[in-house]
C-alpha cells in the first residue's frame, strides 16, 4: 500500500472548505503537492501548516501568498484555486481519474498496472464458443505454464520424471506431452490433415500458429482458433487421467477428440470441403 501510495497519491485533488489541507504535502492547486513542485532551492516557510492560514475571510491574503510562493505559483492560486464553502465543514478529496470524484478501485488499478506490449497472438486464445476453463488452459499452455516435470526441474526441484502416457514411459516434457510422443503426434498429424493445413511439426507453439493463421473464410476462423484448444485440452485430461489411476485408452481419447473437435475424425476431406455449404458449427464440450 505504502508503495501505491507513491503513485496514486498525486491523483487526489483537495477540494477546500474550512482549509485544513496540508499547504505543502497535499495536492490542493491542481499541480501536485507544493513541497514536490516548488524547486530545491526555495526555502519553504515550514512554520505555514494549514491553508486556512493563508486565508483572510472569503478571499486569499495577498501578502501572504506573495512572502511564501514563487510568483508563479502565488498568481496560480488567485486565479485558479477557491473555497467552495465558508463553513467548518473539512476539505473533502476528489479522486481525479473519475468523473464523479469517487475512488473506484478499478481506476487505481488502471494507474498502477504495468501494461505489456500489445500481442495480436494473445487474441487468438479467446473465442465464445468454449468454455473458459478452456481458454485458461490454452492461456497456461501459450505461457508453458503447465506443470509438467520440466517445468518442476526449472525451478528448481529434483523429480524423476516420468511420462504417464508411454509404455515404456519416457520423460515427461512440454514438447514431449503435447507434441512429441508417437500418440500425440498421430493426433495432431489427423487433424491438420483434416483441415488441409501443411506443416513440419517442431514446436507446439508453431503447430498453434499454423491453426491461427491458416487462410479460411470469416465464418470458420472460430473453428480454427478452437481445434488446438480442445486437443490439447483433451490430451491434459488424459494425461492426469492416467496419472492418477484413470484407465484412458488410445480408441477412447480419439473418440473423445472427435467428439469436442469442430470436425468428423473418420473424415477423409479438407474442413472446408466437409463444411461446405453447412452452418458455422458450435463448438460444446462436455463439463
Amino acid at each position: 500500500m505504502l508503495e501505491a501510495r507513491e503513485e496514486v497519491e498525486h491523483e487526489i485533488l483537495w477540494e477546500l472548505n474550512s482549509g485544513n489541507t496540508s499547504v505543502w504535502h497535499e495536492n490542493w492547486t491542481g499541480i501536485g503537492p507544493l513541497y514536490h513542485v516548488l524547486p530545491q532551492e526555495f526555502n519553504i516557510n515550514e512554520k505555514l501548516q494549514e491553508v486556512e492560514e493563508l486565508r483572510n475571510g472569503d478571499t486569499w491574503d495577498e501578502l501572504t501568498l506573495d512572502q511564501n510562493f514563487p510568483a508563479d505559483i502565488s498568481d496560480h492560486i488567485r486565479h485558479n484555486v477557491s473555497f467552495h464553502h465558508t463553513t467548518e465543514e473539512l476539505d473533502t478529496p476528489q479522486w481525479m481519474p473519475t468523473t464523479t470524484g469517487k475512488f473506484y478501485v478499478n481506476s487505481a488499478w488502471r494507474i498502477m498496472r504495468q501494461r505489456a506490449t500489445h500481442n495480436p497472438e494473445l487474441c487468438n486464445l479467446w473465442t465464445k464458443v468454449l468454455p473458459f476453463k478452456i481458454f485458461f488452459f490454452l492461456w497456461r499452455l501459450w505461457k508453458m505454464k503447465i506443470p509438467t516435470d520440466d517445468l518442476w526441474r526449472r525451478n528448481g526441484y529434483i523429480i524423476v520424471s516420468k511420462c504417464w502416457c508411454c509404455s515404456p514411459p519416457k520423460e515427461d516434457s512440454y514438447q514431449y506431452l503435447f507434441l512429441k510422443s508417437e500418440t500425440v503426434n498421430r493426433v495432431w498429424k489427423s487433424f491438420l490433415q483434416l483441415a488441409g493445413i501443411i506443416i513440419n511439426m517442431v514446436q507446439v507453439h508453431q503447430v498453434v500458429r499454423a491453426w491461427w493463421s491458416e487462410p479460411c473464410c470469416p465464418k470458420l476462423k472460430p473453428l480454427f482458433q478452437a481445434t488446438p484448444a480442445i486437443i490439447t485440452w483433451e490430451l491434459w485430461k488424459r494425461r492426469n487421467k492416467m496419472k492418477h489411476g484413470g484407465a484412458v485408452s488410445e480408441k477412447r481419447s480419439a473418440e473423445e477428440l472427435s467428439g469436442n473437435c469442430p470436425m468428423q475424425a473418420g473424415s477423409n476431406a479438407t474442413l472446408m470441403e466437409h463444411l461446405k455449404g453447412t452452418q458455422v458449427l458450435v463448438l460444446m464440450v462436455t463439463t
